[in-house]
């Protein structure tokens, strides 16, 4: 068995009392089986000062959850301490607990350690302290469950990953050119996949893992879209894709007055489309740090989104998913009042906790990005910068 791991996961502590936001809101929370033993056997033993405890054992843990009538978990005081851990110890919090923001992945003889990127810690780490890349522990002596791995389409899935994270890393390409190209890539090998054509998987494989590929990429497009405002393109893409975001369940408190500042500012101000324009000149300036985000922000979400397309097939939309989200970073900075760290981590993870704390906001999103109106051809367009 392998595990993979990011290469700051090492570097992760919670940092307790002085987090900005907390982990026990916005999501309901899986309890394991011999986790639910324990609460309901101290529900049976609760009495004295324990019986009010005991009582909410009883009403907020039900069918491997722990319910909440509203965003915040019951057994958060209003401290801003867990009850669980006051009363049983902290060997009585169930996997999700313990075990967050560490997340793991199951790919058979394969496990990939996710740190979530809701966290705020872990937006930090992303953003200040990833030298890029990860580290691998082999485990021989153990063996993963293989039960419905197609291990060849997981090679062939682990390969497009390692490509698109090749022109992510490439310096001689800007984020938008190597997302432009994961896009076209994405879209030719998602037929195959979905044909289970492996050898023409292969094929778009070594075609697109050629030197020369980007720069006659970028040529072909710019030639058939010389006359296009790529500018606009973006504009209205991004305001399409904000619009539909604001229709998911909000998980994240500061979530909906920074969308709102973000839309307004952005898209529906007088003069809109010239401002826009101005804003992205005015960018300029401090492009090499929203460079150096958006790369690190784009490999996370590619690392995240990618390789579960081995059991549903669609490689295309997570990776759509993976591009949009992090020009939807991009436009949150444009819109951001500050431009400090503590400002980027915020936007990067309110955006984060949206998708990866809510199941359902993850499934409402892949089919928003089937539809027309974010097709590969738009995405490409408006990420095409058109040479001065």
């Amino acid at each position: 068995m392998e595990i993979r791991y990011p290469n700051y996961y090492k570097k992760f502590h919670c940092i307790a009392g002085a987090c900005p936001d907390t982990c026990c809101a916005g999501w309901e929370i899986p309890v394991d089986k011999s986790s639910e033993l324990r609460y309901r056997q101290a529900r049976k033993s609760g009495n004295g000062r324990n019986k009010e405890f005991a009582r909410k054992l009883k009403k907020y843990i039900k069918q491997g959850r722990i319910l909440s009538e509203d965003v915040t978990c019951p057994f958060l005081n209003g401290d801003g301490l867990c009850e669980m851990y006051m009363e049983l110890g902290a060997e009585a919090l169930c996997h999700t607990c313990a075990r967050h923001p560490r997340h793991m992945e199951d790919y058979g003889n394969l496990h990939e350690m996710v740190l979530l990127l809701s966290c705020p810690e872990v937006a930090r780490l992303v953003l200040a302290e990833n030298d890029g890349g990860f580290y691998v522990k082999h485990l021989p002596e153990r063996q993963g469950n293989v039960d419905g791995i197609d291990q060849e389409r997981l090679e062939l899935l682990l390969k497009a990953r390692e490509l698109i994270w090749k022109w992510n890393v490439d310096e001689a390409m800007t984020v938008d050119e190597s997302m432009m190209l994961s896009v076209a890539f994405a879209h030719d090998f998602q037929r195959r996949l979905a044909e289970n054509d492996r050898t023409g998987m292969r094929k778009i494989l070594e075609r697109y893992d050629r030197s020369e590929i980007a720069a006659r990429f970028k040529n072909q497009w710019s030639l058939r879209n010389e006359a296009r405002d790529h500018l606009s393109i973006r504009f209205l893409l991004m305001s399409d894709f904000m619009e539909e975001f604001s229709e998911l369940e909000t998980i994240c408190r500061d979530w909906p007055e920074m969308l709102e500042h973000c839309r307004t500012a952005l898209y529906h101000s007088k003069n809109s489309r010239d401002s826009y324009a101005a804003k992205h000149r005015f960018m300029a300036d401090i492009r090499p740090v929203i460079e150096m985000d958006k790369r690190r922000v784009f490999e996370y979400f590619v690392y995240s989104f990618v390789l579960p397309a081995l059991y549903d097939e669609d490689l295309l939309t997570k990776v759509k998913m993976a591009i949009l989200c992090t020009m939807a970073v991009e436009e949150l900075y444009l819109a951001a009042k500050h431009f400090d760290l503590e400002q980027r981590t915020k936007i990067c993870h309110a955006i984060a906790r949206q998708i990866g704390n809510c199941d359902e906001n993850r499934a409402q999103l892949e089919h928003i990005l089937k539809q027309e109106q974010f097709s590969s051809r738009r995405i490409i367009e408006a990420l095409l910068q058109m040479e001065e």
